[in-house]
């Protein structure tokens, strides 16, 4: 029998101060290329609430004074965040178990009897409200939010977010804030900020702008969603330090090279990339060897281009960075040379933002959607941070309901205290090829 979780109805957080009505803020090109994406992360605490879900309630609304824009509204095609003050939905619920009778804390790796592994889908869906798939963002709240309390006292904070209006780390600092107010403070500790300079990014004209929107746009609507496993997977630190050494001793060693150490994300994406890469091209064997063998990774770009330090917008480069390689070295290579290659295209980020890539419907043909890899780390972004007066959260799960994309992707080293390793939650590889991709895990971490 699974958890049950009893929701309140919805109600309709506003600033707690009035506002002026009728400004706007511009969304800038990163922002603009993120409308109507819908994001959820379950930040999960271990220890009770601080008084009741309605304190966390109450400082929402005292952090939507400083952070006005998320109150807002961005109609249909519009360019800009109407600052209206409507406010952002906010749902009280509770749980019929404990946080430990519940599975999110169950560290047990997946199956191919079950692929997903510990983390119940079912209680995932059940931890947040979502937009309409049907619908989507558009012109709806910009933020909706739900308090779960178990009967631990443990509760979860389920934010779904209209990723125009932040990327993650914006958002956590945004939570951040909700978590200072709560705790009594009168204003955040961080000044948040909207100035954003697209001219910043020396290769954005005004040309290679709409062509990215219209990249962006077309890639969303023509392609259809792929029948992807969900996996809820942990890297260990075992393997990871033994990608670290081995990396430091072929790059690093004898003071014959400048490269610095393994970090640990370049390692959890060697791996990922490696373990899906064979899983798909070996069983059965679909594509020749010399076939490209593509990794995408976002990239916070707010150092790069002198962002403010407490900017919550979308700092994201457009495109990502991109590690392009054959099948075979991915598959057969030293997978120390796997994380140069990883390292490199990261230390490229500065000449990347000086020749945004458009591409072309002939060369994205050149590479079979399935074949490439989109990673995201959500590593020191500061969902761990949150604090309503009870402490830091315990973990942060990423989930997507429904559960479609068009593309593979996944969230690598999600926050998780005490967990021997990397979390990952993917959805980035068909549900034919998850008894094979377990099975690469499984070889490369004895």
């Amino acid at each position: 029998m699974g958890v049950r979780v009893n929701k309140s109805s919805p109600v309709m957080v506003k600033p707690r101060e009035p506002m002026a009505k009728g400004g706007a803020i511009k969304l800038s090109f990163l922002d603009q290329i993120h409308v109507n994406i819908p994001v959820t992360s379950l930040i999960v605490f271990e220890h009770p609430i601080d008084k009741t879900p309605e304190s966390i309630q109450r400082a929402l609304s005292q952090a939507l004074v400083h952070y006005y824009p998320i109150s807002g509204r961005i109609p249909a095609g519009a360019d800009e965040i109407q600052c209206t003050g409507e406010g952002v939905v906010f749902v009280a619920a509770s749980a019929d178990c404990s946080l430990e009778q519940s599975t999110l804390f169950k560290e047990e790796q997946p199956s191919p009897a079950s692929p997903s592994g510990a983390t119940s889908r079912a209680l995932l869906d059940d931890l947040a409200v979502y937009y309409d798939p049907a619908d989507g963002c558009v012109a709806k709240p910009l933020m909706l939010m739900q308090v779960t309390e178990f009967s631990c006292g443990g509760f979860v904070l389920g934010v779904t977010w209209n990723h125009a209006i932040g990327d993650t780390t914006g958002i956590a600092q945004f939570l951040q804030a909700v978590g200072e107010m709560a705790r009594g403070m009168s204003s955040p500790s961080v000044l948040p900020s909207r100035i954003w300079d697209d001219s910043l990014i020396p290769s954005l004209s005004p040309s290679a702008v709409v062509a990215l929107q219209q990249q962006s746009m077309a890639n969303r609507k023509c392609e259809p969603p792929l029948d992807l496993a969900f996996l809820d997977v942990t890297i260990r630190s075992t393997l990871i330090n033994r990608i670290k050494a081995e990396y430091d001793l072929v790059y690093c060693s004898h003071g014959q090279s400048s490269s610095s150490s393994c970090t640990t994300f370049e390692a959890v994406a060697a791996v990922l990339w490696r373990c899906r890469t064979r899983a798909i091209m070996l069983d059965p064997p679909s594509s020749s060897s010399s076939s490209p063998a593509v990794l995408s990774f976002a990239v916070n770009i707010r150092n790069h281009v002198g962002a403010d330090d407490g900017y919550y917008g979308n700092g994201i480069a457009a495109t990502g960075q991109k590690v392009i390689s054959t099948i075979d070295a991915v598959i057969n290579g030293n997978i120390a040379d796997i994380v140069k290659a990883i390292k490199d295209a990261k230390d490229g980020i500065s000449e990347m933002l000086k020749r945004i890539p458009i591409s072309n419907p002939s060369s994205q043909q050149m590479v079979d959607r399935c074949s490439m890899l989109a990673l995201s780390s959500w590593r020191n972004l500061g969902l761990d941070k949150p604090d309503f007066g009870s402490g830091s959260p315990t973990r942060v799960i990423f989930h997507a309901k429904p559960l479609a994309s068009p593309q593979p992707f996944c969230m690598a080293c999600l926050p998780w205290k005490g967990n021997d390793g990397a979390s990952v939650m993917s959805l980035y590889i068909k549900k034919e090829h998850a008894h094979a991709f377990l099975a690469e895990l499984a070889s490369l971490d004895t």
